[in-house]
């Protein structure tokens, strides 16, 4: 072994430096080498890439834990909100907005007790609607998907932030328009249209917020839809966009599979991500491929070691 040590003593100095390099970026990896997956308003909104095979990408943004768990979701918003079977997209996931947006309204507003945020989505309804217990944004937007997924609407999360705060969204894509449309339930913003009512989307949403032009937003008042216009700089977003946030895309957000070491390997390994990011200053990914590099590396310093060792036996 120590002939071995003395004739591969270069390879094995390059191993313990690659190995300490490795350990560096591995305590350090929420601030170097996170690997972010930037898009453009066309990869998220254009007609060629809402696809019905493209938009598979969103399929994971809730998963159900058994097709139990999904029917029973559909029965309670059939039964809650009324949805019959004629309905299209758009009808059905006003009347699921309606309906939360009136379940939830007297429920106080602030941070969610950690035992109701550990159950089933289910049994989160229950116990917030039942016990009164506080709800945020999050809240409206997980169980807005929840439902709307169980009712066959495509549905995606979206975040932004400013600093020391973040706001939680929803889009929904309505196959009868070939749009995704922003639904901001925390602040009874059903839609959006803009003054030829067309239907809005998040990034149209902000652009028009940006510019201060007039939005007209659809709110519920009562068990009604009610149409109000307003100019960008009246909308509540405007608290967080006017730091220009990046804006997060979940393809994933339930944390039992986020986290798995199986998942946190592959996206600490390979440039893969649970989200996608629009941002007007994209940050380069370099720290992240200067990290699979040390990876990739470490890896075949160990196969060459370990080759020079059987071949000398």
């Amino acid at each position: 072994m120590r002939f071995y040590s003395r004739k591969n003593y270069i390879a094995i100095s390059l191993l313990l430096l690659i190995a300490a390099i490795n350990i560096f970026f591995f305590f350090k990896r929420n601030k170097f080498g996170t690997y972010k997956h930037y898009v453009s308003y066309d990869n998220l909104y254009s007609e060629k890439n809402n696809q019905p095979e493209l938009r598979k990408r969103w399929n994971n943004t809730f998963r159900f834990n058994s097709i139990r768990e999904k029917d029973s979701a559909r029965k309670l918003a059939i039964s809650k909100a009324g949805i019959i079977l004629k309905d299209s997209s758009f009808q059905k996931m006003i009347k699921i907005a309606k309906w939360i947006s009136n379940e939830f309204r007297g429920i106080s507003k602030g941070q969610p007790i950690d035992s109701v945020l550990r159950l089933p989505m289910l049994q989160q309804y229950e116990a917030t609607v039942k016990n009164q217990t506080p709800i945020w944004c999050g809240t409206y937007a997980n169980m807005f998907l929840f439902f709307c997924k169980a009712s066959n609407i495509e549905t995606r999360i979206i975040e932004f932030f400013k600093p020391g705060d973040h706001h939680v969204i929803n889009e929904c894509y309505l196959p009868e328009s070939k749009k995704w449309i922003a639904v901001d339930l925390t602040y009874n913003y059903i839609f959006f249209q803009d003054e030829n009512y067309k239907l809005l989307n998040t990034l149209d949403v902000i652009s028009a917020v940006d510019n201060n032009r007039s939005i007209y937003v659809n709110q519920v008042v009562s068990d009604s839809l009610v149409i109000k216009k307003i100019s960008g700089n009246q909308i509540f977003w405007e608290k967080y966009l006017q730091f220009n946030p990046d804006i997060y895309y979940y393809k994933e957000t339930n944390p039992a599979h986020i986290y798995t070491t199986k998942d946190k390997i592959k996206r600490y390994i390979f440039p893969v991500s649970h989200y996608s990011i629009f941002s007007t200053a994209k940050q380069s990914n370099i720290w992240f491929f200067i990290r699979t590099f040390f990876i990739y590396t470490l890896f075949l310093l160990i196969v060459y070691l370990l080759y020079r060792l059987f071949k000398g036996k």
